[in-house]
């Protein structure tokens, strides 16, 4: 007698009836057919006997009684196979995660020399309003989202016009109003002494740290960087100590300033970051910096950078900004409302901006 397939629809009611994990996702007659054999299910159709070949009931009894057993072998053998399969796949989740954290732990973020003493510092005042303007559907800066005694480094000002300036213009936006809860030791970041003395600290430190982007899903990828370039490109705005610069000299082989106007800001995130992490981890609360002559702009504005934001500040209040508000050019007619409109609203409030 001559075997045909079952439809496609009755090989997914014999999946149904076996169990069979994962049966949404058999899309074809053949994967069907293959998975239910598998399992020990039928996958034929069940014909109507013809006369001349009919079937004694002592063989058709002896088929029914075989069936049930070969299928649960079969399913036996397909549960043991999954078993070890789950097994062996945790096995390599562990090694490869055992393998991560060993290159995680080679890969410094944050320097291990210490600081000492001898720095220059400012005090931030208890009471100090602070501005952090941004997108509006960003969270992981907001007080709420922060929690632990590890740093946090987050930026502020104390310039309305500044933080207004770093909301987007193509998104809506918020602008945050802090104020501090207590005096806060900060590094003097507008500091020829300073700045002479890390570049004497770390002029021979080839230690490398790995800071990413810090933004996205995937930070981004370095080959590392000593203290020593981090210093380079915040403090004078190079890429490499040069001994031919006008703003600053080689002594001894490294940089060396005269005085704090011969700083030039130019600002990278991982080198921002990495910098402040090192400070935080050294008994300073953060930096401020005041305004700076620029290497990509004339004049770079005032920022505060606070390792420990939940624990030294207070929410005061938020404004928001609608698409376009924000900063697209200082000039614009858009960012000018925007900023006349929360000066506006804040000096109601009481806020002196």
């Amino acid at each position: 007698m001559s075997k045909v397939l079952k439809t496609v629809a009755e090989l997914r009611k014999e999946a149904t009836r076996l169990k069979i994990k994962g049966r949404s996702k058999l899309k074809t007659k053949k994967e069907l057919v293959k998975r239910i054999s598998d399992e020990g299910g039928n996958v034929y159709k069940t014909l109507k006997r013809s006369r001349k070949r009919k079937v004694s009931r002592k063989r058709r009894s002896v088929k029914k009684s075989r069936k049930p057993k070969r299928r649960s072998v079969k399913r036996k053998v397909s549960r043991k196979r999954r078993s070890v399969k789950r097994k062996v796949s945790r096995k390599r989740r562990s090694a490869k995660r055992k393998v991560s954290r060993k290159r995680k732990a080679k890969k410094l973020t944050i320097h291990p020399k210490k600081a000492g003493k001898g720095w220059e510092t400012v005090i931030v005042p208890e009471g100090t309003i602070l501005f952090r303007g941004e997108n509006a559907k960003r969270a992981n800066t907001l007080l709420q989202n922060m929690s632990g005694t590890d740093p946090r480094p987050t930026w502020y000002t104390k310039k309305l016009d500044n933080a207004v300036g770093y909301i987007p213009s193509g998104v809506s936006g918020n602008l945050y109003v802090y104020k501090t809860k207590r005096d806060m030791k900060m590094f003097k970041f507008n500091s020829a002494k300073n700045v002479n003395k890390l570049f004497k600290m770390f002029h021979d430190d080839d230690t490398k740290i790995f800071q990413g982007q810090g933004r996205g899903k995937r930070p981004q990828k370095s080959r590392g960087w000593t203290m020593t370039d981090f210093l380079v490109h915040m403090f004078l705005g190079d890429h490499d100590a040069k001994p031919n610069a006008k703003h600053y000299k080689l002594v001894n082989g490294y940089p060396q300033v005269s005085s704090d106007s011969d700083l030039k800001r130019a600002s990278t995130m991982p080198f921002d970051l990495a910098f402040a992490r090192w400070l935080c981890h050294n008994g300073f609360e953060g930096y401020e910096q005041k305004d700076m002559k620029g290497k990509f702009i004339k004049i770079f504005p005032q920022e505060i950078c606070i390792c420990l934001p939940h624990k030294n500040l207070t929410l005061e209040t938020v404004l928001n900004f609608p698409k376009g508000a924000g900063k697209n050019s200082a000039k614009s007619k858009k960012f000018q409302d925007s900023l006349k409109s929360a000066r506006k609203k804040l000096q109601g409030m009481g806020y002196k901006v």
